[in-house]
C-alpha cells in the first residue's frame, strides 16, 4: 500500500489565519461490547460487514511490540472524480492523485490488548474486483468527508472506541472496493499477509 502524503496551500492558509475555534471532537468511551482480544478473526474468512473484527497488531519503537486490536469498517462515502485535483502530491503519480475518485472511509477501531497506541488507519486499504489494491492518500483534515466525526487524540484506555478516516483511492478510477484488507506482514506472515473486511 503507498502512502501519498498531499497538501493543500490555500486550506493551510486558511487555517492559520484565525477564525472561528474548531469544536472539541468526540470523546473515545470504553465499548463493553466489544470481542475478546482472544478472538482472532481468521484470515481466510472475511469479517461481516458492520461488524467488528479482531486482528493482531505488530508495532515498531519503544512500545509493546504485540497488540490486539478491534476493527470495523463504517460508512463510506463515495467522493467526486477529480475532487483533490488541485492536490499537490509530495509523493507518487501526482496525475493519478488528480483524477481520483477518493473513498472516504470511516474506521472505527479499539485496542484491546498490547501497545495503547496502536492504529490501524495506516494499514487499511481496500481491494478492486480483481483484486488490485487501493492507495492511501494523507489530506488535511479540512478534505476528508467521512460521515462520522474523528474521536480524540491521545487514547491510552483499553477497549475504548475510537473513529478515524482513512482516504483511498484506485489507480484506475472506474474501480470499486469490493473489500476491505488491514495488512500487517509482521503479525501475518503468511498468505496475503491480511484480514479481509466485507464491503
Amino acid at each position: 500500500m503507498r502512502l501519498i502524503a498531499a497538501a493543500v496551500l490555500g486550506v493551510l492558509l486558511t487555517s492559520c489565519a484565525g477564525g472561528d475555534e474548531e469544536p472539541e471532537p468526540p470523546r473515545a468511551t470504553v465499548n463493553p461490547a466489544l470481542p475478546a482480544a482472544t478472538a482472532l478473526s481468521d484470515p481466510a474468512t472475511p469479517v461481516p460487514a458492520g461488524t467488528f473484527g479482531v486482528v493482531k497488531s505488530h508495532s515498531t519503537g519503544d512500545t509493546p511490540p504485540e497488540g490486539v486490536l478491534a476493527v470495523k469498517v463504517g460508512k463510506v462515502p463515495r467522493g467526486e472524480a477529480g475532487e483533490f485535483k488541485d492536490v499537490k502530491s509530495l509523493t507518487g503519480n501526482s496525475t493519478a492523485v488528480q483524477r481520483a475518485t477518493p473513498y472516504f472511509v470511516n474506521v472505527h477501531y479499539a485496542v484491546l490488548a498490547g501497545d495503547p497506541h496502536a492504529s490501524p488507519v495506516r494499514k487499511f486499504t481496500a481491494v478492486d474486483a480483481a483484486g488490485t489494491r487501493a492507495n492511501a492518500l494523507s489530506v488535511p483534515d479540512s478534505l476528508e468527508k467521512c460521515e462520522d466525526p474523528a474521536t480524540e487524540q491521545g487514547v491510552t484506555e483499553l477497549r475504548a472506541e475510537q473513529v478515524r478516516c482513512a482516504v483511498l483511492y484506485f489507480d484506475d478510477p472506474a474501480a470499486t472496493p469490493a473489500a476491505f484488507v488491514y495488512v500487517d506482514r509482521t503479525a501475518y506472515p503468511d498468505g496475503d499477509h491480511a484480514v479481509r473486511f466485507a464491503a
